[in-house]
């Protein structure tokens, strides 16, 4: 958590910098915290549910989040192969910081579909976790 909330902080300050945007700077973080943190929490319930297989799952989501979240070219480029991770609100991530940074509409900033993304996530994470300690207390 704490990581998140430091990488978040690093992002954000380079980004500001960069752009000038400092009125927006708490809610950006906010929003790049919650984005990052949903992220991690993703990937950690991958390993808690699936052990070291996870990889094959996670690896995707570190590569690719940019040709199906929208952030170098619209989601619909992406090939069809990697369709299916377009379903994760990687989208919505990227037209929130997009929004926050230059601009938009005001519902483009989706805190509710972040919030649940880490909500399930974070449940997953604790529900793998107890699987994992249940398994292993029966085999010894």
């Amino acid at each position: 958590v704490l990581a998140s909330v430091l990488a978040g902080l690093v992002a954000v300050v380079t980004v500001a910098t960069i752009t000038g945007a400092w009125t927006n700077f708490w809610e950006l973080w906010a929003f790049r915290w919650l984005a990052t943190a949903a992220a991690m929490a993703t990937i950690t319930a991958l390993f808690s549910l699936f052990g070291f297989a996870a990889l094959l799952l996670g690896v995707p989501l570190v590569f690719y989040q940019s040709a199906v979240g929208g952030a170098l070219a619209p989601t619909s480029a992406a090939p069809d192969w990697l369709a299916w991770l377009a379903l994760l609100p990687l989208a919505d991530m990227t037209r929130g910081m997009r929004a926050l940074l230059i601009g938009g509409p005001s519902d483009a900033v989706q805190w509710t579909g972040i919030a649940i993304l880490l909500s399930a996530a974070i449940l997953t994470a604790w529900i793998g976790t107890v699987l994992w300690g249940a398994r292993y207390r029966l085999a010894r």
